[in-house]
């Protein structure tokens, strides 16, 4: 079989966090290019032409299936008002908005059928997963547990999440039955930590973990 050619679309070291427009050759992604090494929303087409600076500071940015609408985890200019965002890159001015008022949200995946979106938060001393309705309401908690969940991330379906987690005591992959909350582990990871990619920039800026991560479902 012939090899995958990687072709580089984003061209700074500090690009990351990639999503893929669902209906066109357009990607969504974050980076701290910038010297005070603040997080921002920027956009490109597929072969890196027509970069666009969406003049937001954010991260984890995720495109809603109309592949128009993207949600992210960011603050206000104030820096007071942290949560999770929703912006249209077909608006002029993005239209962006808050719909869920919690600073430790992170990482949200919108449902195949653009009605949920999931994330994952930080309550007392650990990760959990959340669903919350695209317009910030019936926001609920999907687990509970002591350990660490996170980096949700839908089926093609919309029934399932798959999702990281230390449960047991070791890190693993794993899916979760939105509606009956069914677990099942996929695979371990070995008695290992799960951490980024020792490499620069993190190193050299600030530490990356494991809720700067992504996962996908692919088709």
């Amino acid at each position: 079989d012939a090899a995958i050619e990687p072709e580089i679309v984003a061209k700074f070291w500090e690009d990351g966090q990639p999503d893929w427009s669902p209906i066109e050759n357009r990607i969504i992604f974050a980076s701290q290019r910038e010297s005070d090494r603040r997080w921002r929303l920027y956009s490109a087409w597929g072969d890196g032409s027509l970069e666009e600076n969406l003049q937001r500071e954010g991260k984890m940015p995720t495109f809603a299936p109309d592949g128009r609408r993207f949600a992210f985890q960011g603050c206000d200019n104030t820096g007071n008002k942290c949560g999770l965002w929703t912006g249209h890159l077909y608006n002029n001015e993005y239209g962006f908005r808050l719909f869920l008022e919690n600073r430790t949200a992170t990482s949200p995946d919108w449902s195949p059928n653009s009605e949920k979106i999931a994330y994952m938060a930080k309550f007392a001393d650990s990760w959990n997963l959340y669903l919350v309705n695209s317009d910030g309401s019936n926001n609920r908690l999907l687990t509970d547990t002591s350990s660490n969940d996170g980096l949700p991330a839908w089926s093609p379906n919309g029934e399932w999440l798959a999702f990281v987690s230390d449960r047991g005591g070791s890190w693993g992959l794993w899916i979760i039955h939105v509606q009956s909350k069914e677990l099942h582990q996929v695979t371990g990871f070995g008695s290992g930590s799960l951490t980024a990619p020792n490499r620069l920039p993190y190193n050299q800026h600030q530490e990356h973990l494991w809720w700067d991560e992504q996962i996908s479902w692919g088709p």
